[in-house]
């Protein structure tokens, strides 16, 4: 029995004894366990912190690759707007340097593309030139003020005009660090001035010219026809010539009135608003009317070219009116001498012409034109059919100053042998009893008449061996003159 409790107490000494050895194992592996866990925990913070500096670090290198690459990008930009730009553009530095140039600015020198980048006048122009550059750009560097002027340079197609401006640009503390030079071409404005100027000097010496032809020939009809005792000859031809002298007054006075309002102060207004500019060329690229600069010039150079063209028109017109006057002149002196030339002309033409030499008052007068000109060519004195029909439409004209509707229609036609050329108006007609005295030497009906134009159109028809017909159907309703022309045997 003793021998059985020694043996069972050992037992349980020995499973105490183990299990006291397995607690002390375990809680030896716990304790590795924590440390392990401690450790990787903190690796793990610390690879956190690392890969948020590492991230951080990349993403600043991404960031400022992106912002160097939107820089450059800009640049382009900036130098690709400069170079499209509609004028010539470049600044330079205190040390003389050229820091921006536009496209515009090489090709206005002549200069290789990019070229002008880093350079000097002196790289660029013989030394006098670069001497005076340098000094207006000094000039601005030290007072600030704005430099404009006219330039002028040689180029191959020839002379080229710029209008110049120079501006001082300043840093943030207000210091003067770049001059900005502006260049607008204004060659086509000079060239149109020039044209216009010669066009209008010429266009005086030669009214001037024929004017005083005119004043002499005048005197000597007079003298002649009073000396002969023509005295209804010289009325009617001086009638004649002041017709023409009339339409020639109205052009010149309408040459007057648009050279007093030419488009060309247009240009002046343009150097005005880009002067009052800072920065020309940013209201030119950014300014809503700044951008509106190249269409500007366009559109005004159109109008300019416009006024030149009718201009030459009414310098035409002049020079015919005068020649017309020469040619009565010529033919009332081989009438006296008893000579006449008698050729072949069109009709319409002569219409044509005539209605040409009266072609101020339709406008002025809002005068509607009906043709209907058959093509006739017929023997005729060619200025004597032209004085009758500038009497004829003259007399249509003032007899619709009261009309509502002005209407003025001419007709070419043929009626057996004879040609027929007719001026009808929408005037104020006349009666029976005025019918029978209009062609008289004297009769007028106008407040400020003579009396001499109907009678002279009368006279130079029957010279032709044809006659003047006039129709009307009453007071208020129009007239109808028909010339008609016999075939000469």
């Amino acid at each position: 029995q003793r021998f059985d409790e020694g043996i069972h107490g050992f037992a349980l000494d020995s499973r105490n004894e183990t299990q006291n050895q397995l607690m002390a194992v375990a809680n030896a592996g716990l304790q590795q366990r924590n440390a392990a866990v401690g450790v990787l925990f903190v690796a793990l913070v610390v690879g956190f912190i690392m890969f948020r500096q590492v991230t951080s670090r990349l993403r600043a290198i991404s960031e400022n690759a992106v912002l160097q690459a939107d820089i450059v990008r800009r640049q382009t930009e900036l130098q690709g707007i400069l170079d499209h730009a509609p004028v010539s553009l470049y600044t330079r530095d205190r040390s003389g340097c050229t820091v921006l140039a536009n496209r515009r600015y090489e090709h206005m020198h002549n200069l290789p593309l990019g070229s002008a980048q880093a350079g000097r006048y002196a790289d660029f122009f013989p030394a006098e030139i670069a001497a005076q550059q340098e000094a207006w750009d000094k000039a601005v560097f030290t007072t600030g003020t704005p430099h404009e002027m006219e330039e002028a340079f040689n180029t191959p197609q020839g002379v080229a005009y710029y209008w110049t401006a120079r501006h001082a640009l300043r840093n943030e503390r207000n210091e003067i660090t770049h001059v900005c030079v502006v260049s607008n071409e204004i060659t086509l404005n000079k060239q149109a001035q020039q044209v216009l100027a010669r066009s209008r000097d010429e266009l005086e010496l030669q009214v001037k010219a024929r004017t005083a032809e005119l004043e002499t020939a005048q005197r000597q009809i007079v003298e002649t026809a009073h000396q002969a005792g023509m005295a209804e000859v010289a009325s009617s031809v001086l009638h004649n010539i002041g017709n023409v002298l009339t339409g020639i007054v109205v052009n010149q006075d309408s040459v007057a009135q648009r050279a007093r309002k030419s488009q060309i102060s247009l240009f002046r207004q343009l150097a005005d608003a880009l002067a009052k500019q800072e920065d020309p060329h940013a209201w030119i690229a950014t300014h809503p009317k700044g951008r509106q600069t190249p269409a500007f010039i366009i559109k005004v150079t159109e109008a300019l070219e416009k006024e030149r063209a009718t201009d030459v028109l009414e310098h035409r017109q002049i020079t015919e009116a005068l020649e017309h006057v020469r040619h009565v002149l010529d033919s009332q002196q081989a009438h006296a001498k008893g000579k006449s030339f008698v050729e072949a002309a069109s009709l319409p033409h002569l219409v044509e012409d005539a209605l040409n030499l009266r072609a101020s008052s339709f406008s002025r007068h809002s005068i509607t034109i009906e043709r209907q000109l058959a093509p006739i060519e017929w023997p005729v004195e060619k200025h004597k059919i032209l004085q009758v029909l500038v009497n004829l439409i003259g007399n249509a004209i003032d007899a619709m100053h009261e009309s509502r509707d002005r209407t003025l229609t001419l007709l070419v036609a043929l009626e057996g042998d004879h040609a027929i050329i007719k001026v009808k108006d929408t005037g104020i007609g006349f009666t029976p009893e005025t019918h029978a005295k209009l062609f008289g030497f004297g009769f007028t009906t106008k407040p400020n008449g003579h009396g001499f134009g109907l009678h002279s159109c009368a006279v130079e028809t029957q010279s032709m061996g044809g006659h003047l017909l006039a129709e009307s159907d009453g007071p208020g309703l129009g007239a109808c003159f028909s010339v008609y022309l016999p075939r000469p045997k």
